[in-house]
């Protein structure tokens, strides 16, 4: 449990952070606000892809290029995917002694049946099945 916690909070401060750095670079109104709003959005599924996606919108609206908000958007794009998908199960696996894929496989089968809560239940009942089966194939090999 404490491992998909760490791990959920690392990435979101991480993703924030970053996405952050590029509302700075873009000049966003209010970037602090924005990045701040990612951070906590960024826990939720979705959420902070609406964050950086308002945030392009308001960059739009202040003057801001066509090309920036795009930039921006596409930035906010590959540093989500890329968090999400790569270094919150690499971080959760890691902790809970789960292989990459089948971190993975209990993140995302987690929240498809659980919802929010699926998020940290999925690696709890993957950690519990996967220890229970070490244990039997210990047990029947011995």
């Amino acid at each position: 449990m404490r491992g998909v916690v760490n791990g959920t909070v690392v990435v979101a401060v991480g993703e924030g952070l970053l996405i952050g750095l590029g509302y700075w670079l873009a000049s966003v109104p209010h970037s602090v606000t924005f990045a701040v709003l990612t951070i906590a959005f960024a826990m939720l599924p979705f959420g902070a892809w609406l964050v950086f996606t308002a945030a392009s919108i308001a960059l739009l609206l202040n003057g801001g290029t066509l090309f920036a908000a795009a930039g921006l958007f596409g930035w906010g794009a590959i540093v989500m995917l890329t968090g999400d998908n790569f270094v919150q199960p690499a971080l959760i696996g890691g902790a809970a002694r789960l292989p990459f894929l089948l971190s993975l496989v209990a993140i995302l089968g987690g929240i498809e049946t659980f919802g929010l809560v699926g998020l940290f239940l999925g690696p709890i009942i993957m950690a519990a099945f996967l220890t229970a089966l070490r244990e039997w194939s210990y047990n029947a090999s011995s």
